[in-house]
């Protein structure tokens, strides 16, 4: 399937993520945390897009510019949020399957709203997915 190393990378990237942010949490403010994961973040990205604007490859229009920064408010929240768990004393072992098992859900909603199919063997990894976040917090 065309993309699945790319979302294996950012899947490996999220866990990452999971584990470096509740280690961090109970030793930053969760304000201040968000802001440097990202400021760490846009320096990153703006490194990349130099280099791709100086290769000329920088597409862009007016309704991805929207939705990004719809995204971007998203990921403020994500950060917020998921700190705040943390630093309330969430282990990451529940923490992270919680999140990941929502954004899971309504990425599948959202994509059959937007007409993407949907089959017997996709709902099953779904519900698969909310009965081991379910085990997982209970124990």
């Amino acid at each position: 399937m065309k993309g699945l190393g790319f979302a294996s990378t950012a899947a490996v990237a999220a866990g990452s993520y999971s584990v470096l942010i509740s280690r961090a949490a109970k030793a930053v403010d969760p304000i201040l945390a968000l802001v440097i994961v990202e400021l760490t973040a846009v320096s990153i990205g703006g490194l990349v897009l130099c280099w791709r604007i100086c290769s000329g490859t920088v597409i862009v229009n007016r309704i991805g510019v929207l939705l990004l920064i719809g995204a971007g408010v998203c990921v403020f929240f994500v950060d917020y949020f998921a700190l705040r768990a943390y630093e309330a004393g969430l282990p990451v072992s529940v923490g992270a399957p919680v999140i990941t098992a929502g954004a899971v859900a309504i990425a599948a909603i959202a994509g059959i709203c937007i007409g993407e199919g949907i089959s017997m063997l996709r709902v099953g990894g779904l519900l698969l997915v909310v009965v081991g976040v379910v085990l997982l917090s209970k124990s």
